[in-house]
């Protein structure tokens, strides 16, 4: 869990010149959650991580 934090905290860092504040496109897998508000990469990056860092 902490490497998964840590990961994130990393990618945040880097703000919008790491590309993670941009909108998912639609081909890559992106959606709509359930606030209407289209995926971020962040949003995506983040959920890939904590599943990974679990299984």
């Amino acid at each position: 869990m902490a490497l998964a934090c840590k990961a994130i905290a990393r990618s945040v860092a880097m703000g919008e010149l790491g590309g993670m504040y941009d909108d998912q496109s639609i081909e890559g897998g992106g959606a709509v959650n359930v606030q209407g508000e289209t995926q971020k990469k962040l949003d995506v990056l983040s959920n890939e991580l904590f599943i990974r860092m679990n299984a």
